[in-house]
């Protein structure tokens, strides 16, 4: 189902917080827990309007956001904070299936531009992506 992969600790002394907005509490929290041990406080979502709302209020460093989820799709929380706090934009990490491709481009167009398909890639993977996103934004 997932390739779970636990990456070392490089980054203990990290404490930018990390939003995971994921549905599936198998991903979410090996996602959670992989990311604690890299240093990150982790806050998870189960759905999309808590989501938005831990995403308004917290203003994480990076959100990893599902798209198909219950009470607010991934786009839906896309559009809202685009038009709430359109700085958060650039820190959204999509995590998407194939099946919902359809549904990536709606978000690309809001100028989300980082995502990962489930089932391509490793845990390691996931956390390079997050690292380079944050060099990216200069997030140190």
């Amino acid at each position: 189902m997932y390739n779970i992969k636990m990456t070392k600790d490089t980054n203990k002394n990290n404490k930018h917080k990390i939003l995971i907005i994921e549905d599936d509490s198998l991903l979410r929290n090996v996602l959670g827990r992989t990311f604690a041990g890299e240093g990150f406080e982790v806050i998870e979502a189960e759905d999309g309007a808590l989501g938005l709302e831990l995403a308004i209020k917290e203003q994480p460093a990076i959100i990893l956001l599902d798209i198909l989820m219950p009470k607010l799709l991934g786009t839906g929380v896309v559009k809202e904070i685009s038009s709430r706090n359109p700085d958060l934009l650039k820190r959204i990490i999509i995590i998407t299936s194939a099946v919902e491709s359809e549904y990536l481009a709606s978000v690309l167009e809001y100028g989300v531009t980082t995502y990962v398909l489930k089932g391509d890639h490793e845990l390691v993977d996931i956390v390079k992506k997050v690292h380079e996103r944050m060099s990216v934004l200069n997030i140190k």
